[in-house]
């Protein structure tokens, strides 16, 4: 398999900082309403990491990912949006093998932060998924919302962003489920627990929406149509945003809530995150 090697002169089980950016203003819950969201005179977007972990349920090392995403979102708390990708086994998406060729996945676990091949790894390395949320705090993200409304048994997803520099866009959403029990999972027992399950994409499927080129400041926004899934209780969509197809920022968020730009505040230190979104979780299983 393909290592990945995080080595920078200035300091990477799923779905995550030196110099982190400070919490998101007012990163308060929101449930049926607005969700979390920043006062409108921020500066710098708030930063989320997308953290797809390749995983199966036949797979020995598969839960030391888990755990070791475990302890980085810990470590770096509101930070990381995990999202796993079971291969072959029950739990497995449509779009598993998809991902996998897409991604060059030969071996499991396997972690890929931000959709970036260079960061293909096997993620059981919690200090080197905090290195990679370090560096990415220090290249300011483009701004990310959205809103997602039940309409005549539908979701209605609406995905906004905005530019900090000119840019190609793409925007994509997926379902995703907690708490899903396992009759067995190689390397841990029986009844295990998996989280941010991958449960399928919305159309147009991986490869995301084109939002086309944008310039510094400037906002686009696509609407995404969904079928209301059964068992909704523990669903919720995973959004992110490509620029020149690495992820840029990512949220989550429930059927029936907004959750509006959130921004970084500037008067906190370094280390205290935010409450993670409602519907992430930050083991990934």
């Amino acid at each position: 398999m393909k290592k990945w090697l995080f080595i920078l002169a200035l300091a990477l089980p799923l779905a995550a900082c030196v110099g982190q950016k400070d919490d998101p203003e007012d990163p308060g819950q929101g449930t049926g309403g607005t969700g979390p969201g920043g006062a409108e005179s921020g500066t710098v977007f708030y930063r989320q990491v997308l953290a797809v972990g390749f995983t199966a349920t036949w797979c020995q090392y598969c839960p030391n990912m888990a755990a070791a995403l475990e302890e980085a979102a810990r470590n770096r708390p509101g930070r990381i949006i995990p999202l796993a990708v079971h291969h072959e086994d029950e739990l497995s998406p449509d779009e598993d093998n998809a991902l996998n060729d897409a991604f060059f996945v030969f071996s499991y676990p396997s972690l890929l932060l931000d959709m970036d091949p260079a960061t293909l790894s096997g993620g059981q390395d919690a200090s080197a998924v905090v290195a990679y949320v370090d560096e990415a705090l220090k290249n300011e993200p483009c701004g990310l919302a959205a809103e997602a409304r039940t309409e005549n048994g539908k979701i209605l997803l609406t995905i906004r962003v905005k530019a900090v520099r000119a840019a190609s866009f793409k925007v994509a959403a997926a379902w995703a489920e907690d708490g899903v029990v396992v009759a067995n999972q190689s390397g841990y027992g029986p009844s295990y627990v998996c989280n941010a399950v991958l449960r399928g994409y919305l159309e147009p499927g991986t490869q995301g929406k084109p939002l086309g080129t944008l310039q510094a400041g400037q906002e686009a926004s696509a609407t995404f149509t969904s079928d209301i899934p059964e068992n909704l209780q523990n669903k919720y969509l995973v959004v992110y945003a490509l620029e020149d197809d690495i992820v840029m920022n990512a949220l989550t968020i429930h059927p029936d809530q907004t959750q509006n730009y959130l921004y970084e505040k500037t008067n906190s230190t370094n280390g205290s995150g935010p409450d993670v979104p409602a519907g992430s979780s930050p083991v990934l299983h």
